[in-house]
C-alpha cells in the first residue's frame, strides 16, 4: 500500500523524542483548522454520530476487526481515558497485566502476570500493547485462563488508528467490550470515541449516552473529523516517510507509526513526520 507522498524531511537523531507523540501532520492541522472556522447549523444526531463512528473505525484496510458482529451496543466515549475511568469506578475490584498502559497502575492497582489471575476477577488490558505491538507473546495464555477462571476481559484499542497489519479478534467468549478513540490519529484535543459491548451494562457510560447528556462540541467536531480524514490516515500518509527515517537513523521499525525502536528502547519519530 502506497504512502500518500513522500517530503524532503530533515531527519536528524536529536529530533526522536523518548516519549512517543502523537501524529500533527499538515493535513491532520488542516482539518482542525477547518473544523474551528466552521459553524454547524445544526447539532449532529447521537444515534447516526455513533454507527458512523463504529463504521469508521471498521472501515480500515490496515487492520481487520473480526467477531465484532457480536458487540450489538455501541456507546460513544471521551475517548479511551473515559472508557478506562467509568470501567475502574464500575467494577472497582480489577486486574492489570504487566507491561500494559501505565495508566491502569495510577490508582494504586498491582499487575499480575499470566497464570496468576484471579478468577472471578475483571481485567482491562490494550491490545495493541505499547510495549509488545500489535498482540502480546502470552495472548493464548492469557484467554484460555481467562476462559478457564471465568475473568471478564475489556480491551482497550486505544492505539488502533496508530497500527497496521494487526487482526484483532473479539469472539472470543471473555471478551465483554472494546474501546476505539480516534486520539492517536492526531485529535487528543477532541478525545472522541466509541465503545463496542455484547450487552447493555449500567455505567457512567450508558446513562450518559442514554440521556443525551453528551458534550455537542465534541460530537459535532467529531462528526466532522470523520468526513474528512480515513482511519487509516497515519499509515497511508507517512509510511513511505518512515521506512526512510528508520533506514537513515538505523531505527528498529515498528508496526506503531509514531514510534520505532533505538538499541531496544522505544523512541518517537512524529516531531519527523509532523514536517509532512
Amino acid at each position: 500500500m502506497m504512502a500518500e507522498r513522500v517530503c524532503m524531511l530533515d531527519i536528524r537523531e536529536d529530533l526522536l523524542t523518548e516519549k512517543p507523540h502523537h501524529i500533527a501532520d499538515s493535513k491532520v492541522q488542516q482539518v482542525r483548522y477547518d473544523w474551528l472556522h466552521t459553524q454547524p447549523k445544526d447539532d449532529t444526531d447521537i444515534n447516526a454520530l455513533t454507527h458512523k463512528a463504529g463504521e469508521w473505525f471498521l472501515s480500515s484496510r490496515r487492520n481487520r476487526v473480526d467477531g465484532i458482529d457480536h458487540f450489538k451496543k455501541l456507546d460513544i466515549i471521551y475517548g479511551c481515558t473515559d472508557y478506562i475511568n467509568s470501567f475502574l469506578m464500575k467494577e472497582k475490584t480489577y486486574q492489570i497485566l504487566e507491561k500494559d498502559y501505565s495508566y491502569y497502575r495510577l490508582f494504586g492497582q498491582q499487575e499480575s502476570k499470566v497464570g496468576d489471575l484471579q478468577s472471578n476477577v475483571p481485567i482491562i488490558v490494550s491490545l495493541p500493547n505499547w510495549h509488545f505491538g500489535n498482540s502480546r507473546p502470552d495472548w493464548k495464555e492469557f484467554l484460555d485462563e481467562c476462559e478457564s477462571k471465568n475473568i471478564s476481559i475489556h480491551l482497550d484499542a486505544a492505539w488502533f488508528t496508530a497500527t497496521k497489519d494487526m487482526s484483532l479478534d473479539v469472539g472470543h467468549p471473555n471478551i465483554k467490550t472494546v474501546a476505539f478513540s480516534i486520539t492517536k490519529t492526531g485529535f487528543q484535543w477532541n478525545k472522541f470515541g466509541i465503545r463496542f459491548s455484547k450487552q447493555k451494562t449500567i455505567d457512567s457510560i450508558t446513562v450518559r449516552n442514554a440521556n443525551g447528556w453528551i458534550n455537542k462540541n465534541t460530537t459535532n467536531c467529531a462528526n466532522f473529523i470523520l468526513d474528512n480524514i480515513s482511519v487509516d490516515h497515519a499509515w497511508d500518509r507517512h509510511e513511505q516517510n518512515y521506512n526512510v527515517i528508520c533506514d537513515k537513523l538505523a531505527l528498529e521499525k515498528t508496526n506503531f507509526i509514531h514510534v520505532a525502536k533505538k538499541n531496544g528502547k522505544s523512541v518517537g519519530v512524529a516531531g519527523i513526520l509532523n514536517q509532512c
